[in-house]
């Protein structure tokens, strides 16, 4: 399962039919976090034995996963502390798969910084759905929804995975083949549509980990792939953020302005 966490419900569990003292245990563990519970185990065989039932950490995950995008666990698989650290460890993974990127469906915005005549055509910043789009297996971008300035049908992408150097540190020498400083903006192509973005826009934009490096009509500054709070994906350059759930909430999440 990868898509927004509904609480799992298993009637073959049940804490009414459980014997007196340990129907009581299961009611105090509950308000546990999850390091005390494991911790619990060690008190005895007894205790082990109920402090790793399914029951406990059905409830420990419905907990974690509450709110949260994109949770993998296997669909039937009966929850443990294994699922619960197995999710947990998931959602510290910066390193998105290409599947991963060709399955969901990204909401996307232009930056701010590109100035007005890009502000005013964008659907975030007028109080309307934002865009949505696709990464092909093709190879190809698609937009699913809302007008595009540009024809996208084209634009190509490439996932490239994260290379550490010898230091320690991520190497990013390939970036000079993409990152762009776009030149002054020309105001429209006679269509009403900008053709170029602002030279305001600087190369400075460190991308540390996975990268998506797309072009279209011109060169574009590389996408560094991040993942958040709330265990969603996030594809954002100096000049768009791609999303892989609702914009408005990572912006509300983000407490930062597009």
């Amino acid at each position: 399962m990868d898509d927004d966490y509904e609480a799992a419900d298993d009637d073959s569990i049940s804490i009414i039919d459980l014997e007196p003292f340990t129907h009581i245990i299961h009611l105090v563990l509950k308000f546990l976090h999850a390091n005390e519970v494991c911790r619990v185990e060690s008190a005895s065989k007894k205790w082990c034995k109920i402090a790793s039932s399914p029951l406990i950490w059905k409830y420990m995950c419905n907990r974690l996963f509450e709110g949260k995008k994109h949770v993998r666990i296997e669909d039937g698989k009966q929850f443990s502390k294994r699922t619960y650290v197995e999710a947990l460890n998931d959602s510290q993974r910066k390193n998105i798969t290409a599947e991963e990127l060709m399955q969901y469906h990204w909401e996307f915005s232009y930056k701010r910084c590109l100035g007005s005549d890009f502000t005013a055509m964008e659907p975030f910043f007028n109080s309307q759905t934002p865009r949505l789009r696709r990464f092909n297996s093709n190879g190809r971008l698609e937009s699913l929804r809302g007008y595009e300035p540009f024809d996208i049908s084209d634009w190509k992408w490439c996932l490239q995975k994260e290379k550490m150097s010898s230091e320690g540190k991520y190497d990013n020498d390939d970036d000079d083949k993409f990152l762009t400083v776009f030149p002054p903006v020309s105001r429209t192509n006679g269509s009403g549509i900008p053709t170029c973005t602002s030279s305001a826009i600087a190369r400075s934009f460190q991308v540390e980990g996975d990268r998506i490096v797309y072009c279209g009509h011109m060169k574009f500054p590389v996408l560094g792939v991040k993942r958040v709070d709330n265990w969603g994906w996030i594809l954002e350059s100096t000049a768009v953020v791609f999303c892989s759930f609702s914009l408005k909430e990572y912006v509300d999440l983000s407490k930062e302005s597009l």
